[in-house]
């Protein structure tokens, strides 16, 4: 798999995740149904260095410019490692169908749900798919 965004990325199919969000009683929905986020795990060395860079910006930002530095950062992580997207739709009705469109597109409870099952993809149990 290659995945666009800030740097084009070698991603391995049998390290991509599938995660099933709690987000909006989804997984109370028939299986079809379901939203399903295809999720590839950062390295641990991926994650440290995104923790450093933001203790060393905090240390020369104010308030603002950190939460701005931050967000970014997440964006970044969402729209590069939310490979795939199932049977999500946007208040509109428009399909999501990846990282990007789950940023641009989707409620924040649900992105943040994401980011939050990414960094803890190694622990996670609830809401894990087998292929």
């Amino acid at each position: 798999i290659k995945q666009q965004g800030d740097q084009t990325m070698d991603i391995k199919q049998e390290d991509v995740r599938l995660y099933v969000p709690e987000w909006d009683n989804n997984r109370d929905r028939d299986e079809g149904e379901q939203i399903i986020l295809h999720l590839a795990p950062m390295t641990g060395g991926e994650l440290r260095a995104a923790q450093r860079e933001l203790v060393l910006k905090n240390k020369k930002l104010n308030d603002d410019e950190v939460y701005s530095f931050a967000e970014q950062a997440v964006e970044r992580i969402i729209k590069t490692r939310v490979i795939k997207v199932e049977n999500c739709f946007d208040i509109k009705g428009h399909p999501i169908v990846d990282g990007g469109g789950l940023w641009d597109q989707a409620e924040s409870d649900l992105t943040d749900e994401a980011y939050q099952a990414m960094t803890k993809i190694s622990t996670l149990r609830s809401g894990l798919k087998k292929d």
